[in-house]
């Protein structure tokens, strides 16, 4: 195989002496984790997550992979392995599951989180989801496929050992050294030395911590801290955290015990994420907790309240106490609120933003690493630090390593990592590159163009297309409707009649005045044959409202030019 240029075409066959590997989200970013190998003719898919909207997507709820180069060979994926029930992987299933139609295989708090996704769009019946254990084995065309538990900020998180005619390869997915995760499994390092000792051809790693020097911290060892602070604390305390971080919800629960306050769940993610495990048993003796409707009435040196919006999503909890807008709980001078979360990047504004907001209100704001947390530790990482990875290295001794699972700085650091610990090669990829993995050597064979998809209320749209284009313009440069009343000889009969939405002020509007000038004036200036043609009067009138618009105040709105003849 020859490396070619960028175009959009299907997968290559992958033959029985190879493994292809691409990452079609999740490589060079962190989120939207979506991987596929192939080999011997079949392709099989690791997690198929999101990542979350931004200023620059208005609108969008969530942006998904672009899993096009899978369409034309729907029958050759086998399936579809999740590593564990974090939304950047597993986000995209309801949305993208429809496309490809194979199975899914995860273990039952993962499958149960899906579940409930799939019921949501109507797909419950249709993608079944089949439950395997942690160390469990299943097969899917020809891959072996081996879930080894690991220890990450979620219920029974998986590395996948891949066993294939050319070697067995190691997918972390997210994975971290804990020997006290509070809830689950530690990582089986045991069984990471034997995958070593058996033979191992790549190991695709997490990279997300990989410039973080030493060990990660413990989920176990974030109770003193927690609890320390919120032990300082006199009216409501707010503790805002991952959703899926059952473990941190656990230790909180804790805490409120033991403090004397009552335990509030504040947003609907960390009441599905408690339900399942609950039901899993993974929180035996979970006190009751109080909901939304009634925190008001619990006095304010009582109340623990848990909180969805560590990474300041808009329409979560903390965002809306923040601006004074929840429904059912707000925050006041004196109230603290504790950032038990590390900022992904790329969401530090919004969080900021939430941070401010919280300030203007006399909220007092904690988070791990500042000041006022006084050196305790708030926060557990899940990822693994330069040790870990050190440590993962030497146990598995691989041949290859891909880094994946972070920005292009973490991955050439991970790259680094493997290097100076004797590992072979170490190649960093990027989504959409492709890499044909022999029992040699690894060698990036071609790049494809990739183009993610973002949710628009129930549709998939893309991020490039003129809607979106339309949809950026309106948002930073405002909107110009002007309405053209024309006989069908191609006479004006009446003023051109323009509003603007989000681009002037009150006191600017006389010059809209001005504005139906420059519209007459284009008009008048078009040939008596272009007048008969409807689309070269609205794009004269457009150029012209253009020209207007960007020499009065340097903006370039979005116009819209109705025509009507009568």
């Amino acid at each position: 195989m020859t490396m070619t240029g960028r175009r959009k075409v299907g997968l290559p066959r992958p033959d029985v002496d190879e493994v292809l590997f691409i990452a079609l989200g999740g490589s060079g970013e962190i989120g939207m984790n979506l991987y596929a190998y192939g080999h011997d003719g079949h392709w099989l898919v690791t997690d198929m997550g999101v990542s979350f909207a931004d200023q620059s997507t208005p609108g969008l709820d969530v942006i998904v992979p672009d899993i096009e180069l899978l369409f034309d060979k729907p029958k050759s994926v086998v399936g579809i392995m999740i590593t564990h029930a974090h939304e950047d992987h597993i986000g995209a299933i309801p949305h993208l599951w429809q496309r490809l139609r194979c199975p899914i295989v995860a273990t039952p708090f993962a499958k149960a989180v899906i579940e409930r996704k799939l019921d949501e769009v109507g797909l419950l019946e249709e993608a079944k989801v089949t439950k395997i254990s942690q160390g469990g084995r299943a097969n899917a065309g020809p891959f072996g496929v081996e879930f080894v538990p690991v220890s990450h900020s979620i219920p029974e998180a998986c590395g996948l050992a891949i066993h294939t005619q050319v070697g067995t390869l190691l997918h972390t997915g997210d994975w971290k050294l804990d020997n006290d995760p509070v809830i689950g499994r530690p990582t089986d390092v045991e069984r990471l030395k034997a995958l070593g000792e058996d033979g191992l051809l790549a190991v695709i790693a997490d990279s997300t911590n990989a410039m973080v020097p030493g060990e990660s911290l413990s989920e176990g060892a974030t109770y003193q801290g927690l609890l320390e602070t919120v032990q300082e604390q006199k009216g409501r305390v707010v503790v805002t955290c991952f959703a899926s971080n059952v473990a941190r919800v656990s230790t909180l629960a804790r805490i409120a015990h033991d403090v004397g306050r009552t335990l509030c769940l504040v947003g609907r993610s960390l009441h599905k994420m408690t339900e399942i495990a609950d039901e899993l048993g993974y929180l035996p003796g979970f006190p009751d907790i109080v909901n939304e409707q009634n925190v008001m009435q619990i006095p304010r040196d009582q109340a623990l309240i848990v909180a969805t919006g560590s990474q300041g999503e808009y329409r979560a909890a903390l965002a809306k106490m923040s601006r004074d807008e929840h429904p059912m709980v707000s925050l006041e001078s004196g109230d603290t609120v504790i950032f038990s979360s590390r900022v992904i990047p790329g969401n530090e504004t919004e969080v900021g933003a939430i941070k401010n907001d919280l300030a203007s209100l006399g909220v007092k704001v904690i988070e791990d690493g500042g000041a006022e947390a006084k050196g305790r530790q708030l926060h557990a990482s899940g990822h693994p630090n330069v040790d870990e990875l050190v440590a993962l290295y030497q146990w598995t001794r691989p041949k290859i390593v891909l880094p994946v699972h972070g920005e292009r700085q973490h991955q050439e650091a991970n790259a680094q990592i493997a290097l100076d610990t004797q590992v072979q090669q170490a190649l960093v990829g990027g989504d959409g590159d492709l890499i044909k993995i022999t029992a040699k050597k690894a060698t990036i064979v071609q790049r494809f163009d990739l183009e993610p998809k973002g949710l628009d209320g129930s549709r998939l749209v893309s991020l490039n297309g003129d809607m979106m284009s339309d949809r950026r313009r309106m948002m930073y440069n405002g909107h110009v409707s002007c309405s053209v009343v024309i006989s069908r000889d191609g006479r004006l009969l009446a003023d051109p009649q323009i509003s603007t939405e989000g681009l002037l002020e009150a006191h600017e509007v006389d010059s809209l005045a001005e504005a139906q000038d420059w519209a007459w004036d284009s008009f008048d200036r078009m040939s008596a044959e272009a007048r008969t043609v409807d689309g070269e009067i609205q794009q004269a009138v457009s150029r012209g409202l253009r020209k207007f618009f960007r020499d009065m105040l340097g903006k370039r709105p979005q116009i819209t030019v109705l025509v009507t003849r009568v």
